[in-house]
């Protein structure tokens, strides 16, 4: 089966609902937490604010997300990276790419483990990762920055606009 020359319009949705997920969570609904966990930590388990469920509930959405844009990755395909792509810059592409798969898994399920044991530890090691996202997310909207400005190739046009 030939590789595809873009993503199908499902992959770009989910790509898009992904990223605003995580950019709410890891700015004003992040914030939402900490009055739940408060609760948590006092044993007051009938009593979560609506903040932690606003942080919560997408926070896990991300997981299934995740799953479905990997389904989707093996069943559809995903273009190659341009030809003439230094083999550093694809190593760098592939890095960036499969940390920020693997911390839409590890990131949610660290929280939910944190909620689960009422961690501090494990609370403080989601909030490390969370840094993580920032630092992979950073790496990842520059790459594409670059590639549209400066080295004019079409790999952020292909994930803003879906393969027919």
């Amino acid at each position: 089966m030939p590789k595809p020359t873009g993503y199908s319009k499902l992959q770009v949705r989910l790509h898009w609902l992904s990223a605003i997920l995580m950019i709410l969570l890891l700015t004003i609904l992040g914030e939402t937490i900490g009055g739940g966990w408060r609760s948590l930590l006092k044993s007051d388990f009938g009593s979560y604010p609506i903040g932690a469920w606003l942080h919560i509930i997408p926070g896990l959405l991300i997981v299934p997300l995740a799953v479905w844009r990997l389904i989707l990755r093996f069943w559809h395909g995903a273009p190659e990276l341009p030809e003439n792509e230094q083999r550093w810059a694809q190593i760098a592409a592939h890095i960036t790419h499969w940390s920020l798969i693997a911390l839409l898994f590890i990131v949610p399920l660290s929280g939910l483990w944190a909620w689960v044991d009422s961690s501090k530890f494990l609370a403080e090691a989601h909030g490390v990762l969370q840094g993580l996202i920032w630092v992979f997310l950073g790496l990842h909207v520059v790459g594409a920055l670059v590639h549209h400005y400066i080295l004019r190739t079409n790999v952020l046009r292909r994930m803003l606009k879906a393969e027919e």
